[in-house]
């Protein structure tokens, strides 16, 4: 009730409108591969799915209806990972309050007020594998279940690419257990789920080799740029925008760097 009554009213932050127009004249699931934000193809999967059940209803405009449930059920999605994370970091009451309180203020959680965009099914999706991953290394579940994760969370944006490192460390730690072939049947079972997936969502192996040969946001480490990169990695304008998103994000982690410093070797302190 919450995230619908203080939802999104006007979509100027973002891609917002552009992507309420691609949804809108969406004809066809093979058009995903086609679209401006074909790097979302189970976020543009679902909202095309959930614009037709809206437009056969009559609630209308059903594309911006679309990206506004999706926006509040990924919100709602985020609950219960986000107590599942703190009571995994920790057993003391007020140290869970304090872990809930620093995810659930970040600046992320405009993204759950009907924002009109692609990532905050992604912001849910990351949580619930942050959650499955410190599972599997207490032991409490298989190897198999973040392994799936990691593939549905790749399908709802290919920028968690990012986040493979993390994937590899989980599949170190199954090696190291000496469950060798475990960590293969996991592996290639998240290979094959991401490929169903994206077969689902309208790309074919041309189509999806053509994606990562497009111009892209990616920041390269040296010149020439492209139409679609502002600067290189190692550059002030790279870095004035880090901290321009960290702010925006969480600008309260900024600050703990400084306090945790200043109080360092303060026993009393602490």
């Amino acid at each position: 009730f919450l995230f619908w009554t203080l939802r999104q009213k006007t979509f100027l932050l973002g891609d917002g409108f552009l992507v309420l127009r691609t949804i809108a004249n969406q004809q066809r699931v093979e058009d995903i591969p086609q679209q401006s934000f074909a790097d979302s193809p189970l976020v543009s999967l679902i909202a095309w799915k959930l614009k037709l059940v809206f437009a056969n209803f009559g609630f209308d405009p059903a594309n911006e209806r679309a990206f506004q449930v999706l926006s509040i059920l990924a919100g709602i999605a985020c609950i219960g990972p986000l107590f599942w994370i703190a009571r995994l970091i920790s057993n003391d009451a007020v140290e869970k309050a304090l872990i809930v309180s620093f995810i659930a203020v970040s600046g992320s959680s405009q993204l759950f007020f009907g924002y009109v965009e692609t990532y905050a099914p992604v912001y849910a999706g990351l949580l619930l594998f942050i959650v499955v991953g410190c599972s599997y290394l207490r032991g409490r579940m298989s190897l198999l279940i973040p392994s799936l994760m990691f593939s549905i969370l790749f399908s709802l944006h290919f920028g968690i690419l990012l986040m493979a490192p993390a994937m590899f460390f989980l599949s170190f730690q199954e090696v190291r257990r000496r469950r060798v072939i475990s960590a293969v049947i996991s592996f290639l079972t998240m290979i094959m789920c991401a490929l169903g997936i994206l077969w689902l969502c309208g790309y074919t192996p041309h189509s999806f080799l053509e994606f990562f040969q497009r111009e892209s946001h990616v920041v390269p480490f040296t010149g020439p740029l492209d139409s679609a990169q502002a600067y290189t990695l190692f550059s002030i304008k790279h870095f004035l925008e880090i901290l321009n998103l960290q702010l925006l994000l969480s600008p309260f982690a900024l600050i703990m760097p400084v306090v945790l410093f200043s109080l360092y070797g303060k026993r009393d302190v602490l």
